[in-house]
């Protein structure tokens, strides 16, 4: 899959892309605009230059990658109280000790914080075009 249609830089029609909106996550189609420019553009009209798309498509990683974070630690705490809860009342259906399964969630939340830790933008350095 392509994210830009090869035809983009053959044509001023607006295109559908390959990727999403990530304000709603809707088709985004695209069109050539002045001097080469893109323009994208949702079915809810959200539109975007492309440092506004690149932006709002790190911001939307870096929010989906948080809440899978906070998802894996809510999971290591249910599966702590579960344990301590099935010690307490002898719930052998509650299955456990988890042990194993904390730990492989801790790992996964630490990994994922350290990728977020890591993140940067991406930096768009555009080649000297002259201008006629």
């Amino acid at each position: 899959m392509d994210a830009l249609p090869a035809a983009v830089s053959e044509t001023a029609e607006t295109l559908i892309t390959g990727i999403t909106c990530p304000d709603c996550e809707g088709a985004l189609e695209v069109r050539r605009e002045r001097k080469g420019s893109l323009r994208f553009l949702c079915r809810v009209k959200h539109t975007f230059s492309v440092e506004e798309l690149l932006t709002g498509k790190e911001e939307m990683i870096e929010a989906k990658l948080w809440e899978s974070v906070r998802a894996i630690e809510e999971l290591v705490a249910l599966l702590h109280d579960l344990d301590v809860y099935a010690q307490r009342w002898g719930r052998a259906e509650i299955g456990g000790p988890h042990d194993e399964r904390i730990a492989r969630a801790r790992h996964h939340a630490g990994r994922l914080r350290a990728i977020l830790d890591e993140n940067r933008p991406v930096e768009l350095t555009l080649p000297d075009v002259p201008r006629t």
